[in-house]
C-alpha cells in the first residue's frame, strides 16, 4: 500500500519481490496506515520545533489529535491496541493521549 502510494507520488522506490498492487488491504487498514504516516511527518516537525522552543507542550499538542484520530479509529474498527501501547506505564492510546493533555495543559 504505502509503496502504491510512492509510485503515485512518483517518489522512487526500491524494487521489491512483490507488486505494489498484488495484495488488498482493507479500507480500516488503510486508515490506520495514513494516520500513523502523518503522526510520523507531524511529531518530527513538532519536535523540532520543541527543541527549539525549549517547550515539549509543542509537541504534545500537534501530536495529540493526531493520536486520538489513530485511537477512534481503532476503536471503530475494534482492532485492539498494539502490545506497545498496552505496555506504557499510561496504559494504552487513551491513557497516552490524556497524558498528552495534562502535558500540554502544565506547559501553556
Amino acid at each position: 500500500m504505502r509503496l502504491a502510494a510512492a509510485r503515485a507520488q512518483s517518489l522512487v522506490v526500491p524494487r521489491k519481490r512483490v507488486s505494489a498492487d498484488s495484495v488488498k488491504v482493507s479500507r480500516q487498514r488503510r486508515k490506520v496506515v495514513f494516520a500513523r504516516q502523518r503522526i510520523a511527518q507531524v511529531s518530527h516537525k513538532a519536535y523540532l520545533q520543541a527543541r527549539v522552543d525549549r517547550d515539549i507542550g509543542v509537541l504534545f499538542r500537534a501530536v495529540g489529535p493526531l493520536i486520538e484520530e489513530l485511537d477512534n479509529i481503532y476503536r471503530r474498527a475494534k482492532y485492539k491496541t498494539f502490545g506497545f501501547w498496552v505496555r506504557l506505564p499510561v496504559r494504552g492510546l487513551t491513557g497516552l493521549v490524556q497524558g498528552v493533555r495534562h502535558a500540554a495543559q502544565r506547559s501553556s
